[in-house]
């Protein structure tokens, strides 16, 4: 009877071992397949020798390396070199769980510097103590802050030479209104033309000479309302020309009033 109970107390022990490591190799296969199937890359390094010990698709996609390859290198492989100091003062730091590491330049086996976003974990692998890594590209959340940067710098620059445009501006304004009020107050008659042949401004000796008002004169060419028939053709053809030529024109030209 001992012996029966013994035998059947085996037995069970035995199926419920058997019953756990079937639940243990089903949770391995599905944390394998979590792994391989990560879309980001994902690798598990030792602590102390920093050897990769296990690398999934994604991360042989992104970098290049054969699984093989990676199983050859270490951590330090995938860094420029100029970086090595700064992996050795994070590796000092090393926080114990989840550690969001922050941004880091990662190496393609091309030469090809990237930048990633690491996060890290403390596993317990192969009767080892490791870490296992997520890195995550951020190629385009870099460049898309380079641009929000570069955009910011030349808003910066266009407020800073509007502003100074503005000043020139406003000064200019100021030396021109302070020209017209000299010009008003002379006793020649003056018009400016701007560079389509209109008229933009009269002074008050032309308007109280020629009998148009402002409103009369801006805005049409001085043909239409100074010159007439006696006036002579070519000294006019002359003045345009020096007009074009923007030269010094003097020469005298019979002109009209409102009146005729």
């Amino acid at each position: 009877n001992n012996i029966l109970i013994f035998g059947i107390t085996a037995l069970i022990f035995y199926l419920r071992v058997r019953k756990q490591q079937h639940r243990l190799i089903l949770s391995e296969q599905q944390y394998r397949s979590l792994f391989d199937s990560n879309p980001n890359p994902m690798w598990i390094y030792h602590k102390k020798t920093l050897a990769f010990i296990a690398v999934n698709e994604a991360a042989v996609a992104k970098y290049g390396y054969s699984r093989n390859e990676f199983l050859s290198m270490s951590i330090r492989n995938i860094r420029p070199e100029s970086d090595y100091e700064l992996l050795n003062e994070a590796l000092k730091c090393e926080q114990e769980g989840i550690a969001e590491l922050g941004a880091w330049r990662h190496l393609r086996k091309s030469g090809e510097i990237f930048p990633v976003s690491v996060v890290s974990h403390d596993v317990w692998f192969n009767q080892q103590s490791c870490k296992m890594v997520m890195a995550t590209d951020i190629t385009q959340i870099v460049r898309n802050e380079q641009m929000l940067r570069e955009g910011y710098l030349k808003e910066k620059e266009l407020r800073e030479e509007l502003a100074v445009n503005y000043e020139q501006v406003r000064k200019s304004e100021l030396e021109n209104r302070l020209m017209a009020h000299v010009i008003d107050k002379i006793n020649n008659l003056v018009l400016i033309v701007k560079e389509d042949g209109l008229i933009s401004w009269v002074n008050r000796a032309f308007t109280d000479f020629t009998g148009y008002t402002p409103a009369e004169a801006i805005g049409r060419r001085p043909s239409e309302i100074i010159l007439g028939p006696k006036t002579d053709p070519e000294a006019v053809a002359r003045l345009q020309e020096a007009v074009r030529q923007k030269n010094f024109f003097n020469e005298e030209l019979i002109n009209y009033k409102k009146s005729g």
